[in-house]
């Protein structure tokens, strides 16, 4: 059957309303994988320490205990309403709990941009809809920032609503993006971008009378009405149990970590992206600037989609909010509904999309779209075997592990913290700020002078530590000193433990030893490439000079070293290893 024929005679069984169902279904289905394909990061557990604070006192912790506090400044717990929201369905249902919360966060947000198709053509979305996918995609976790990606589709349709579409924004109106404002406010600290949109459409509309050449009375009237009611919505923020500490906090955090933060959080977006994450970035960006700027209302939409571009390109973990905040405005933009493009979607395309999502979701499923981006995902730095294919935090929760550990923050402190549920910073668990003397000894330990933690074996009970990769002085010497043993090596932290302690809790079959390690991972780098679909050949260079450099075997890992250099000269994976072999 030819083209034309197959059109033809899939036309009528396929009407428009079912195919509209069926790209809606494969769309919210890319969505709801995302969760269970995410990790779990370290600071869920002190915010889940931090719900079961309230549920068990029913009181708000003024700062918050469970977590790194800056020397000097307690940490203002900015995410209280969703930790006191997450932690009774963690504790109930655990993971598969929170990821069945996580997954309707993220199909609100899917279900809040797509009753945006209305307003323009859903063959314009469509087409944005897997670059953007992508790009959630590379921020996705098991983290509480998804309720702002709940929330800011429907906070800037009601934005744009009021001081794009109207004259004058209404006091309903008004009064809907206070509560909105109010309630992002106490469950995540994005709600910045609640300010940075209604500041930018308010000037807009103030603009846009001015070149109405109204009255200059009726101009400063208007224009005084417009920017009080952006200054409402602003003020919103201040309905939280902190008051204005809290929103001070939040810009003052945001400042710091743009600016001075080493948080791989805030890389920016081309020092930590893979290319295909650039090249949907560059995609989603080009396509909605020439689809928005052949709307009457292109000014604020192409500056509030240059600002997100911008601060995604400084901040990587502002690329998921871009991705939002582009398709969103590629259909804000539209004047009115296209005339039977919302429904008279054409078969080809149909199925065009629908084969690209669905290709989306069994690549998520696979764990093939890792594969496909190559070592360039978080530097290539997967488990050393599939045996183990689990972060740090996850290993020492399966295998049992208990006591206190040393573990750095990658905002630029230190810690001591005990497993779930006995979480806690320091000797009580409620010191803040953060002990100066103990911040200087937790440093020195994480610049290389292990014998900085002999006083805390004793004092605080330490068990082991957390080392990132990018602590090669202390992993060097860690490992030529007996009385510490690696048992573990992941994708960003090795784990370090005391040897009474790896006897005493029978951890010896975890201990990286020659034996073990040349089961694992040293052999043949060809042969382990060929044999896991994970590894790319640089990637297992790299673990096998990594492991024999935790062995203590400097000399291997150097000749490691060289055949990585000749392999990949320009990889991330080989300047990591030659920093890691300067110490």
């Amino acid at each position: 059957m030819s083209m034309p024929a197959g059109h033809k005679a899939l036309t009528p069984r396929f009407p428009p309303p079912s195919r509209r169902s069926f790209l809606l279904t494969l769309l919210l289905a890319d969505l709801l994988i995302l969760v269970f394909h995410a990790r779990v990061y370290y600071d869920w557990w002190w915010q889940m320490a931090n719900g079961r604070h309230w549920w068990h006192t029913h009181r708000i912790l003024r700062t918050d205990p469970f977590t790194f506090t800056i020397r000097g400044q307690p940490y203002i717990d900015k995410y209280w309403l969703s930790e006191i929201l997450l932690y009774p369905v963690f504790a109930h249902w655990g993971f598969t709990g929170t990821s069945v919360i996580h997954g309707l966060l993220l199909l609100g947000m899917g279900i809040g941009v797509w009753r945006l198709v209305k307003r323009g053509s859903l063959d314009h979305f469509l087409l944005l809809c897997l670059p953007a996918l992508i790009l959630i995609e590379a921020r996705s976790s098991l983290r509480i920032y998804l309720f702002s990606y709940l929330l800011l589709p429907f906070f800037l349709a009601a934005a744009w609503s009021q001081f794009i579409v109207r004259q004058s924004p209404s006091v309903k109106g008004i009064a809907l993006l206070g509560a909105l404002e109010a309630i992002w406010t106490n469950l995540h600290s994005a709600f910045l971008w609640g300010w940075l949109i209604t500041a930018l459409l308010s000037i807009v509309n103030c603009v846009r009378h001015y070149k109405q050449r109204l009255p200059p009375r009726q101009f400063v009237t208007r224009s005084a009405a417009v920017m009080a009611a952006g200054s409402l919505v602003v003020a919103a923020s201040l309905l939280n149990p902190y008051g204005p500490a809290l929103v001070w906090d939040a810009v003052a955090g945001a400042i710091n970590a743009t600016f001075r933060s080493p948080s791989a959080e805030w890389i920016s977006l081309f020092r930590l992206a893979t290319p295909l994450t650039v090249l949907a970035w560059a995609a989603l960006l080009l396509g909605s600037v020439v689809l928005i700027s052949r709307s009457r209302h292109r000014l604020p939409a192409l500056l509030l989609l240059g600002i997100a571009a911008v601060m995604s390109i400084n901040a990587y973990r502002h690329i998921g909010a871009f991705a939002i905040i582009a398709v969103c405005l590629t259909q804000l933009a539209q004047e009115f509904p296209q005339s039977g493009a919302n429904h008279d979607i054409s078969i080809r395309l149909t199925i065009a999309v629908g084969a690209a999502l669905l290709l989306f979701f069994v690549l998520v499923c696979t764990n093939q779209l890792f594969h496909i981006q190559r070592e360039l995902k978080r530097f290539g730095l997967g488990p050393i075997t599939s045996e183990l294919p689990v972060d740090a935090v996850s290993f020492v929760t399966e295998v049992g592990l208990s006591g206190n550990f040393i573990n750095d923050w990658p905002y630029g402190g230190y810690l001591i913290w005990r497993l779930w549920p006995r979480i806690f910073i320091a000797e009580d668990g409620r010191t803040a700020p953060f002990p100066e003397e103990l911040h200087r000894r937790l440093a020195d330990f994480y610049r290389g002078d292990i014998s900085a933690a002999d006083s805390l074996l004793k004092e605080y009970d330490i068990a082991g530590a957390f080392v990132p990769w990018t602590c090669g002085s202390t992993i060097s010497r860690l490992a030529r000193d007996p009385f510490w043993d690696c048992i573990f090596v992941g994708p960003h932290s090795t784990v370090w433990v005391i040897r009474p302690v790896v006897e005493s809790q029978d951890l010896g079959r975890f201990r990286i030893t020659p034996t073990r390690a040349q089961e694992l991972v040293i052999r043949s780098p060809q042969r382990a490439y060929e044999e896991d679909p994970w590894l790319t050949y640089p990637t297992a260079l790299f673990r096998r000079g990594f492991v024999l450099l935790c062995l203590g075997q400097i000399a291997a890992a150097r000749e490691q070293l060289a055949v990585l250099q000749r392999a990949a000269p320009h990889s991330p994976l080989t300047r990591r290893l030659t920093e890691l072999l300067q110490f």
